[in-house]
């Protein structure tokens, strides 16, 4: 998210990548892992207020928040122990998902996971899955507490 601000604000303010990186004491690859979030890169406060007023920001709540993300940005998450066994497009997803406050879903089709009854679950699967063999199909629910997944 941090990446992606700072490019759009260079982008706005029509700097080079390189005129970026001159002021920054930096290469251009930095910039780039900077903007992209691939790499381990640390964006220091002076490189970030560097930059920003380089894009013409000047005001200090953007500044706040920019600094505060930057800060956020060098905790470590999680899933980040895994990043080598996740794709690549599957981490930024992970990190949104750490920071957002509420997060909602809408499915048109189905019901989501946590409210399947059992039967309910069952019949999605089987049609999707309509190759499986027909004994596994014809299995009746487990016996549990009644019929809801959760």
């Amino acid at each position: 998210m941090l990446g992606g601000q700072l490019r759009g604000y260079r982008e706005a303010a029509g700097v080079t990548p390189d005129q970026a990186a001159w002021e920054i004491r930096g290469s251009r690859a930095k910039i780039s892992r900077i903007e992209t979030g691939r790499g381990k890169v640390k964006v220091t406060d002076r490189d970030l207020l560097d930059l920003l007023a380089l894009y013409g920001v000047t005001d200090s709540g953007v500044m706040v928040r920019m600094l505060a993300l930057a800060r956020q940005a060098q905790e470590t998450e999680w899933w980040q122990e895994f990043s080598d066994l996740l794709p690549a497009w599957f981490e930024p997803y992970l990190g949104m998902e750490s920071t957002a406050a509420v997060i909602r879903s809408f499915d048109l089709l189905f019901v989501p996971g946590l409210f399947q009854a059992r039967g309910y679950a069952r019949a999605v699967t089987v049609l999707g899955h309509r190759t499986a063999r027909a004994a596994v199909r014809a299995q009746p629910a487990a016996p549990g507490r009644g019929d809801v997944l959760f």
